[in-house]
């Protein structure tokens, strides 16, 4: 099944080529800022990230390639009866290549490790009166290009799948990692000491950048969850499915909004720091997450009760709330 000219498949392809654009451009920026200020690192140190950054660029290319060509034309192989050998271990593991996972996890480690070098070596004290791109401002708008990214990477994959379920999770996804990636470039916020004047204690300064970090890896999870939905059957997918929704929503429950709303009133109460906006995203989404998890516990004991009974009125289910 290749794509034909069709309105989908143009848009397909402008994310895709949208998305490295993007990604070129804030890895582009954020070694333009490090080079510039980290006058700690050796020139290795600062040039390394170049290297590590076009690294990136260049294996999304490649996965971005091979998602097409793995989803519209997949392959059939039968497992070996006496085991894998050495080559088809390593010929296993790039078939995971087309998968979003990998590309993001690639990416976030990466980025993670450029945040966390930042705010040790020079972000503490940028403001917004500095210069040109070595603004705090300016570092902020960076870093939350992450969130478009995934956006696109997401679309990007989202149209490549043709399992409804893989196109259902990746679309809420690509929205709700998104805007929790930006939730975390407004925490960092906190930890531009010389323009908020606030006093961050050691501790509470690695706590932030220790959920910050999480938060740009969680997506992980999930996209290796999609991964798994994309290879499995239908009767097993409708089973699963509600499974996987339900540990998602409960990793981004323990993982990112109540540690951050707990952050955020910290900062309220002890430093007097306005968190009003985004302390409510955070209440609103701990809301959503608990229904999300009611929700699709109702519905894998549906499917459980289908699989038991071979129908869905064996079971009284207990009514959803939508």
């Amino acid at each position: 099944m290749g794509c034909k000219g069709s309105f989908g498949c143009v848009l397909s392809v402008a994310a895709k080529v949208l998305c490295i654009l993007v990604l070129i451009t804030q890895s582009a920026l954020l070694d333009y800022v490090i080079i510039r200020l980290d006058t700690t690192a050796s020139d290795a140190g600062r040039y390394i990230w170049i290297a590590l950054d076009s690294i990136v660029v260049i294996f999304w290319i490649i996965a971005l390639v091979l998602s097409y060509r793995f989803f519209h034309f997949p392959s059939q192989e039968k497992v070996p009866t006496e085991g894998y050998s050495g080559k088809q271990i390593i010929k296993l593991a790039l078939k995971e290549l087309p998968f979003a996972y990998v590309s993001w996890l690639l990416y976030a480690v990466i980025l993670v490790a450029k945040i966390n070098r930042m705010f040790v070596a020079f972000a503490e004290d940028l403001t917004s009166t500095n210069e040109s791109l070595q603004t705090n401002t300016s570092l902020k708008i960076i870093l939350s290009l992450a969130g478009v990214i995934f956006a696109l990477l997401a679309y990007a994959h989202h149209n490549e799948a043709h399992n409804s379920k893989y196109k259902l999770l990746i679309e809420k996804l690509g929205t709700a990692a998104s805007i929790d990636l930006l939730d975390v470039v407004m925490l960092l916020d906190i930890l531009f000491i010389e323009d908020n004047r606030v006093e961050i204690t050691f501790t509470l300064d690695r706590t932030i950048r220790v959920f910050s970090s999480i938060c740009i890896l969680l997506p992980v999870f999930p996209l290796i969850a999609l991964r798994v939905i994309s290879s499995s059957g239908s009767a097993k997918t409708d089973k699963v499915f509600p499974i996987v929704m339900v540990l998602n929503t409960a990793l981004y429950l323990f993982l990112v909004n109540i540690p951050l709303l707990s952050i955020r009133m910290f900062l309220w109460f002890h430093h007097d720091v306005d968190i009003t906006t985004w302390l409510t995203k955070n209440v609103m989404a701990i809301c959503k997450g608990v229904l999300d998890i009611y929700r699709e516990l109702v519905t894998w004991r549906r499917e459980v009760a289908k699989e038991e009974h071979g129908t869905d009125d064996a079971v009284q289910m207990e009514p959803v709330p939508v």
